[in-house]
């Protein structure tokens, strides 16, 4: 479908074009499917779950009971995720290398210019007739040209009715994605518009169509006609226009370094979210009354119920029995303070 190449208007200065798909990646990605939940921490719903790692006692939460789910959603986030992280800047440098070859002229290339706004005299527009042949021969591009009668300024008067406009415009007139519509409205609040299809895009890039449509507009606020502003922005793009170049926007860099960071995050996360998965499909749901207890021989924590023997020490563990303290009691085999002694220590006196 066609798209804005850019433009302006008196008091609303100059926007941008939309809708490139020549540089950059764009869009939203998500997914419908429904993750396993894993955690260190307790959160509402949780099953809780225990294994022992070097003879410690460790408690993780998930929001499934273990076994119950495969790990296919865990191990596409990480694909997913991986992919979209290292695809992306691959996608912006290839993008950088400009090699336009004309399109082909395999569709109606009449040179339209439909003045219904009586914006030009007949010398203006065969003015404008040669420049559009021009730079069809040079780029397979057949430019157009429409005039709006500047009574409809009350209709279009906000820059996005006239985009509109021009949008539908382009639609009714051509049936393929080869042309540059180039729509003006005279008058004192003039309006002007680029609509490109999306064939044009390797040749009239963003940097191209944003220059170009700069230069109208600026021609335009300087009280100059439409045919001189028109004209001048094509000479002003022509040259090396279809050389290979190499060029990055600084806007695609931003948006794709935003993109890859994101992924990057979401791919340390579904890394994250793998190894829980496959720490839960090892460990065991703890019993709803165990709690943390004490080797009694080697004072290891443990969670009752849970093992016979000590993780830490291979102990006999008996969690039915609370340890008990053990108590010595001392025998005295003797009967006074003097048998206490070895020698009488009468003896001494």
């Amino acid at each position: 479908m066609p798209h804005s190449s850019g433009g302006g208007s008196h008091g609303g200065g100059f926007h941008g074009g939309s809708g490139f798909h020549g540089g950059g990646l764009h869009g939203h990605t998500g997914s419908h499917q429904n993750y396993i939940r894993h955690s260190r921490h307790y959160f509402p719903g949780a099953y809780r779950y225990y294994y022992y790692l070097r003879g410690m006692p460790h408690i993780i939460y998930s929001s499934a009971r273990p076994g119950t789910t495969s790990k296919f959603g865990e191990w596409f986030s990480v694909f997913l995720f991986f992919i979209l992280t290292i695809v992306p800047p691959i996608v912006l440098i290839s993008q950088g290398f400009k090699n336009p070859k004309p399109l082909a002229t395999n569709y109606d290339t009449t040179i339209v210019i439909a003045d219904e706004g009586s914006a030009l005299s007949s010398e203006q527009t065969l003015s404008m007739q040669s420049k559009f042949l021009d730079f069809r021969s040079l780029t397979g591009i057949t430019p157009a040209f429409l005039s709006v009668d500047p009574t409809y300024s009350v209709v279009y008067k906000s820059d996005d009715a006239f985009e509109r406009h021009a949008y539908y415009e382009y639609l009714d007139r051509f049936n393929d994605e080869k042309h540059w519509l180039l729509v003006y409205m005279g008058g004192e609040d003039w309006k002007f518009v680029g609509m490109q299809g999306n064939d044009t895009d390797d040749i009239i890039t963003y940097q191209v169509a944003t220059t170009f449509a700069k230069n109208v507009v600026t021609k335009l606020e300087q009280n100059v006609d439409i045919t001189t502003a028109i004209n001048s922005s094509f000479d002003l793009i022509t040259p090396g226009l279809m050389n290979k170049s190499y060029h990055l926007d600084s806007t695609y860099i931003v948006g794709t370094a935003f993109f890859t960071l994101f992924s990057g995050l979401m791919f340390g996360v579904s890394i994250c979210n793998l190894k829980n998965a496959y720490t839960v499909g090892k460990s065991k749901e703890l019993p709803k009354d165990s709690i943390l207890k004490n080797c009694p021989y080697c004072d290891s924590p443990y969670y009752s119920g849970t093992v016979k023997t000590c993780p830490k020490c291979g102990a006999p563990l008996d969690d039915d029995e609370p340890a008990k303290e053990e108590t010595i009691k001392e025998d005295n085999p003797f009967d006074d303070d003097a048998d206490r002694f070895a020698i009488d220590p009468e003896q001494y006196k």
